[in-house]
């Protein structure tokens, strides 16, 4: 999301859902991305990426600093 306002250049928003996370999950995702963004890789990658299961085939792990947990939803069985 772009916008006009001075404050929130250089912001970037990213939104992850998912029914759970292994640790440090969201963080190697957002790295991984703002790799993709830089240009250093492609997002065509990302499939052989998650293909490989293997950590280290995947971007650097994300500084947790601007990070935040936005929501938790859970079902009742």
């Amino acid at each position: 999301m772009c916008r006009d306002h001075p404050r929130d250049q250089g912001v970037i928003h990213i939104y992850v859902s998912g029914n759970g996370f292994l640790q440090h999950m969201v963080r190697i995702i957002v790295g991984t991305l703002l790799e993709i963004g830089e240009g250093k890789r492609k997002a065509s990658d990302v499939p052989n990426m998650i293909a490989a299961c293997n950590r280290s085939a995947a971007g650097p792990t994300a500084v947790s600093c601007g990070l935040m947990l936005w929501d938790l939803e859970y079902k009742k069985d």
